[in-house]
């Protein structure tokens, strides 16, 4: 058995010496990765990044007016909000297919073509150049990747944090835009709510009674045109007795109906659900990524600490063959046994 080996230290001296005398690996090779680095990051297209801010509003679902809610809110108690109202539904709003696939129709710019061949604005498929066997195919290619390029965080505060990236920053933020259009569109046109239910069926009533009322008059004008004394016959006064209290009837049932219409249209508006773009989406002056320059030197620096340790590894090598007889029975016993296996004829020659 040998002597025992005295522990590895790193002296600072000896570490210099020993890197200065293989100043060629320990600069080349990090150069060389560097370069290698340098010239894939720049091969990658960079991904630009524009995003909007949005702040629903908020309605509470208790029915209680406006002063006991403000009071309830500052005894710090919270009243609960409509579900289809809350950030938490819009986050989930814009990540479904309705949003999506309009957003995909949504017009944009075309860079790259003449004028005079092609329009100078497209639908995100043809933008994108998706391609697909059929239509159907197209849409879903093109909604997955929108999927991906779009980041939704609902924040604490309520507002809704929508991020897009795209290879051209006037084409990310105009899809952060059309996010917000696709938004407002899907609220004035899809959501019904107790609001447009009223109105909609007052209308109906008021319209209606509108015929009915006509019905009234033109019964008393024939009336009055059939029967010119008809003050001297008691049966012809009840008669239009009868058909004035009709008439008088339906004209206050319009001006009743014709007010709740106006009131239920005003109601209508302030219960629409109302998104309040903060800030709108603007091209980037700068790319998200790749981070080249943090690429470049990471990998730089990351070669160039592997070289090192390697030669601190190679060194320590050298003097635990020289100073440990054990090691040189290891390595002798490790060749003799590549030398009748098998892998001493795939490993390469240099670990025989």
């Amino acid at each position: 058995m040998g002597s025992q080996l005295e522990p590895f230290r790193v002296q600072p001296l000896r570490a210099a010496a020993l890197l200065l005398g293989n100043w060629r690996w320990v600069t080349g090779i990090p150069v060389v990765a560097g370069l290698l680095a340098t010239c894939i990051v720049l091969l990658v297209p960079p991904r630009f990044e524009s995003r909007v801010l949005l702040l629903p509003e908020s309605s509470a679902t208790t029915g209680l007016p406006s002063n006991l809610a403000s009071v309830a809110g500052q005894f710090g108690l919270t009243i609960p909000t409509e579900p289809g109202r809350s950030p938490d539904f819009y986050g989930d709003l814009v990540r479904s297919r309705v949003i999506v696939e309009e957003v995909l129709q949504g017009r944009y710019g075309v860079t790259g073509r003449s004028v005079s061949s092609s329009p100078d604005s497209a639908d995100l498929l043809t933008v994108l150049q998706v391609r697909g066997s059929t239509e159907r195919k197209r849409i879903d290619a093109g909604a997955e990747w929108l999927r991906k390029a779009t980041t939704v965080e609902v924040r604490k505060t309520g507002i809704i944090d929508l991020r897009v990236r795209a290879v051209r920053p006037e084409l990310a933020a105009a899809i952060a835009n059309e996010y917000v259009i696709a938004v407002n569109r899907f609220n004035a046109e899809r959501r019904q709510s107790q609001a447009r239910q009223r109105r909609e069926f007052v209308q109906g009533r008021a319209a209606a009674v509108d015929s009915e009322l006509r019905g009234a008059e033109d019964n008393l004008r024939e009336f009055y045109e059939r029967n010119r004394q008809w003050q001297s016959a008691p049966k012809l006064v009840f008669e239009e007795g009868r058909l004035r209290r009709q008439l008088d009837v339906r004209q206050e049932l319009v001006l009743s109906l014709r007010r709740e219409l106006e009131a239920a249209r005003i109601a209508e508006v302030n219960d629409a659900p109302v998104v309040t773009v903060i800030e709108s989406g603007v091209p980037a002056t700068s790319h998200i990524t790749p981070r080249r320059t943090y690429i470049v030197v990471g990998t730089t620096g990351l070669v160039f600490l592997v070289v090192v340790i390697g030669l601190l590894g190679r060194e320590y090598r050298s003097q635990l063959a020289a100073s440990d007889a054990t090691y040189g029975e290891l390595h002798a016993t490790w060749r003799q046994f590549l030398k009748e296996s098998r892998l001493g004829a795939v490993l390469p020659s240099r670990q025989k």
